[in-house]
């Protein structure tokens, strides 16, 4: 496997790989580095999963358009590791709904709030917005919005808040974007 195929097999569809292809595939120091700062996980003796996945989300569509694309780390879809209520939602058709949706160009504020893993603040901050505040009441929440920020290079335009919905955030916002979780109910 190539690097560029291990990173896929690992953080875009999920599945576990035999450590020696993985250190083949990546280099040895890489995946060091990766497993150092739990990135990546021991699974199985032999085999290293991760326990996130990167997804790649094209800032226009069709994606011809366009090859920007922002890259968004959260937590997967379903076994998660996590206890649920610490358990950062992953994009979903509602989240590129909204991301491939909102308003666009120069702004000076934005809110994300329910930031979750950011990614409407990270598309916001990449498409025009001067300022993104994403707040969230989750922590974890808040470590990936900062960790997607730094992988989308756009840390000096995004500020992270612990808040319950509103209540610890400050100021007038250009834009407020607002996809909160939820649990489907039949």
């Amino acid at each position: 496997a190539s690097g560029l195929q291990a990173l896929h097999h690992l953080f875009l569809f999920g599945l576990a790989l035999d450590h020696s292809i993985a250190a083949s595939a990546l280099g040895d120091k890489i995946l060091q580095r990766l497993l150092g700062h739990g990135l990546l996980l021991h699974s199985d003796g032999s085999m290293v999963v991760a326990p996130i996945q990167v997804y790649p989300l094209a800032l226009a569509w069709p994606p011809e358009h366009s090859s920007e694309c922002a890259l968004i780390a959260t937590d997967w879809d379903l076994e998660s590791l996590l206890p649920p209520r610490t358990t950062v939602m992953p994009v979903g058709v509602d989240s590129l709904e909204l991301a491939l949706t909102a308003p666009r160009g120069k702004r000076r504020r934005v809110l994300d709030l329910c930031a979750g893993s950011g990614v409407q603040g990270i598309v916001a901050a990449l498409t025009g917005a001067e300022e993104v505040v994403a707040a969230d009441v989750n922590p974890r929440a808040l470590r990936f919005c900062a960790f997607n920020a730094a992988l989308n290079d756009v840390v000096a335009r995004i500020h992270t808040v612990a808040s319950d919905v509103y209540s610890s955030v400050d100021g007038t916002f250009d834009a407020i974007l607002c996809n909160p979780p939820f649990v489907a109910v039949p």
